[in-house]
């Protein structure tokens, strides 16, 4: 009895390893070429806004020097060069130059952009998460930031929604109150999320990096 349980689990082992000899690996089959992962391209609507963001503890590397710059523009891959805490830099303004998309539907994940200082002394790449509006902190601004907040930790931030609706005009209301430097901008962004009917759309939204 006990010679034909051993026999049986030596014929299954057997069986069990060629099956995995034969199968490809499950990860091998999903994975895909660096080069077909991102795309990058230009975003003129971000880039016009200018240097009006600063980076906040973000996903990738900030790079020092115009070489590294270039080499920036190419690739949203890391790579080696002369690197910098974002600490010590986080007072200098940024604009966006680049944009990286996913090349295929079936891969998920967020934009990534790569942002300058107006010099091009730093430079990098990292999702929205890593920026924001450099006036964002300010007394002024958090009027206007405070009711787009509510809207988003709602259910939808459909503006046709009564209470989105109240509020986001509570956000133009202090919008128009604001510095002339920080208007045009903030109104432009309030203006395309009026269009939009929602805050959905916050990876071309200069105004809802934030969130």
């Amino acid at each position: 009895m006990k010679f034909r349980k051993l026999l049986l689990i030596t014929v299954l082992t057997a069986s069990s390893v060629a099956f995995l000899s034969t199968t490809p690996k499950q990860a091998e089959a999903t994975t895909i070429k660096d080069s077909s992962v991102e795309k990058i391209t230009s975003n003129k609507n971000l880039t016009k806004q200018g240097y009006v963001l600063n980076v906040k503890d973000p996903s990738g590397k900030i790079y020092v020097g115009k070489a590294d710059y270039k080499h920036g523009l190419k690739t949203s891959e890391p790579f080696k060069g002369k690197t910098i805490n974002w600490k010590k830099i986080k007072n200098i303004k940024f604009r966006i130059e680049k944009m990286a998309t996913a090349k295929k539907a079936a891969i998920f994940g967020a934009p990534q952009y790569f942002v300058a200082s107006k010099d091009k002394k730093y430079s990098g790449w990292t999702t929205r998460s890593g920026l924001s509006y450099y006036f964002a902190n300010t007394k002024a601004m958090k009027n206007v930031m405070k009711p787009l907040k509510i809207i988003i930790d709602r259910d939808s931030s459909s503006l046709k929604n009564a209470k989105n609706k109240k509020d986001f005009n509570l956000a133009l209301k202090a919008a128009k109150k604001l510095p002339a430097n920080q208007r045009k901008l903030v109104m432009q962004s309030l203006n395309q999320i009026k269009k939009d009917g929602n805050l959905e759309n916050r990876s071309k939204n200069i105004l809802l990096f934030e969130f």
